[in-house]
């Protein structure tokens, strides 16, 4: 098996060492792997540590939070 260097996207941190990659995303480890569309319309995969994985997913919440809410066709306006 061939053993891949991975670091979190955020703070650099380098993975544990660990057997597959499945096992990074574990209860044990805690990275979260992201995919990333890029402008020109190809995919990126980000590497997360468990800390800068909640700040990455607090600021994707609080920008989903700051979206008007969505309106479904029975709905009436004020």
């Amino acid at each position: 098996m061939v053993q891949r260097t991975h670091a979190c996207v955020d703070c650099g941190t380098h993975v544990p060492p660990h057997d597959d990659e499945s096992a990074l995303i574990s209860m044990k480890y805690g990275w979260r792997l992201t995919r990333k569309i890029q402008a020109d319309g190809s995919s990126i995969l980000e590497w997360r540590c468990p800390r800068c994985w909640v700040r990455f997913r607090e600021a994707r919440n609080a920008g989903a939070d700051a979206q008007p809410p969505k309106t479904t066709p029975g709905d009436k306006e004020n």
